[in-house]
């Protein structure tokens, strides 16, 4: 099966291999999707994300993770439904999940430390990419999602 990636932020959107470590910078975000045409439509964030000067995104996370919400833009491009999985921490690349909760579970079962959440919206979940799966600073922010949803038995990482 053809794995597509719709990658976010960086000098080139692409696909990359990207390290887990906290020190790694935020972007590229990578979005893992279910098909290209879904991959494509994902693309689109591309021109927000220049808009709100991704670059300085390791230096003022909370400020681009306000602008993520606060973003109209995002909300006209993409009217996708969820949910999203974002994986900051899990057996391979960091990725949000568009509705392939199969995949995340691989990502996640048996690893020590998994940090992961769903969301039902693709700005929260990158708002947590951005914050480095860091709840508490999303609630700080007061970018807390309304909904909160929990994922299985499995999912002891909901901070």
């Amino acid at each position: 099966m053809e794995r597509l990636y719709a990658v976010l932020g960086g000098d080139n959107p692409a696909v990359v291999q990207i390290p887990q470590s906290w020190t790694a910078p935020v972007m590229p975000i990578i979005i893992k999707c279910t098909g290209e045409e879904e991959g494509k439509h994902m693309l689109n964030l591309q021109q927000v994300f220049e808009g709100l000067n991704h670059h300085e995104v390791d230096s003022k996370p909370e400020i681009f993770a306000k602008a993520i919400m606060d973003s109209t833009e995002i909300n006209k491009l993409l009217t996708m439904k969820g949910p999203f999985y974002a994986v900051y921490r899990g057996k391979t690349q960091r990725a949000i999940y568009v509705r392939n909760y199969a995949e995340v579970e691989n990502q996640v079962h048996n690893y020590t430390y998994p940090k992961f959440h769903r969301f039902e919206s693709i700005k929260e979940a990158l708002v947590y990419m951005v914050l480095k799966g860091d709840i508490s600073r999303m609630k700080a922010l007061g970018l807390y999602p309304t909904v909160h949803v929990r994922l299985s038995p499995i999912d002891h990482n909901t901070d």
